[in-house]
């Protein structure tokens, strides 16, 4: 499968198919789906070797027993939330990077060459692809160091400091805005950076949203989310195709909202969901 003629970071190119999906904010995503034997080598090394190696307390994207809603939940009740991206942040990850990450984890146990081989199979491009099952895992563990450096930030100013992925929260006083600032500033060393149009801050008085969901007094979903909802449901039940940010939707997957939404509301989000059930 390995392409020995492409330069490092390249050599399983072929094996990816490349799609775009819309983004919310404008433009597009490229995504990088691994072919199957591509794809269950890269499972393999995810289960195997990268998932044991765990992530830092601070990160809830991607990490077994954690989710979205347990990364909001230490944000409710404080005065001030603020929320930020890592620009392009997967594909902001380059070869170097991983294969620093891999021998700080792996190097007692593997030689060299296996890093720089494995590195190999869970890149396309010279980055993280996204799209490969192995990629979450590898960036909360390029990202560990980041993870320490803001927690101990964020305590020394009684704040509170999560990452979901590449969305970064910071809450607390007043020092949860300066926290952005520590944050530039120690992404910057690796070369990645926060996004401005993503970079937010919300004072008690208004919303306040921590990966898309409110957080002033309790964790909830906001109202924009249920209307979206209403609408998708309204538009099943008059045969139109099912859409989720520009993107088909299918109804196991819209299902899986009503869930989400239902266990975190502890209540019926909308009069249709028995109907829905029913599908």
């Amino acid at each position: 499968m390995m392409d020995f003629k492409a330069p490092f970071g390249f050599r399983f190119d072929a094996h990816y198919r490349h799609s775009t999906i819309p983004k919310k904010s404008g433009g597009v995503r490229d995504i990088y789906a691994p072919e199957r034997a591509l794809k269950a080598l890269q499972t393999l090394i995810n289960v195997k070797l990268l998932q044991p190696l765990g992530a830092h307390d601070a990160a809830f994207g991607f990490v077994p027993g954690r989710n979205i809603t347990g990364n909001a939940e230490r944000h409710v009740g404080q005065s001030i939330v603020t929320t930020a991206d890592i620009h392009s942040c997967f594909p902001s990850v380059g070869r170097g990077l991983v294969v620093h990450t891999l021998k700080r984890d792996l190097g007692e146990c593997l030689s060299y060459g296996a890093i720089l081989k494995i590195a190999d199979i869970c890149l396309s491009q010279g980055v993280l692809p996204t799209g490969a099952p192995t990629s979450p895992a590898l960036l909360n563990r390029v990202l560990l160091r980041t993870d320490e450096l803001l927690t101990d930030a964020a305590t020394s100013k009684g704040c509170t400091y999560t990452r979901y992925a590449d969305d970064i929260t910071f809450s607390g006083g007043e020092g949860a805005v300066s926290l952005l600032g520590v944050a530039k500033g120690v992404l910057k060393p690796i070369g990645l950076m926060l996004d401005p149009k993503k970079t937010n801050v919300f004072r008690r008085g208004r919303r306040q949203c921590c990966t898309g969901l409110v957080v002033n007094d309790r964790v909830s979903v906001n109202r924009e989310t249920c209307r979206r909802l209403r609408a998708t449901v309204h538009a099943l039940e008059m045969g139109r195709p099912l859409l989720w940010d520009g993107k088909p939707e299918t109804v196991a997957q819209l299902r899986g909202r009503f869930t989400f939404w239902r266990a975190l509301k502890r209540r019926r989000v909308l009069a249709s969901w028995h109907d829905l059930r029913l599908l």
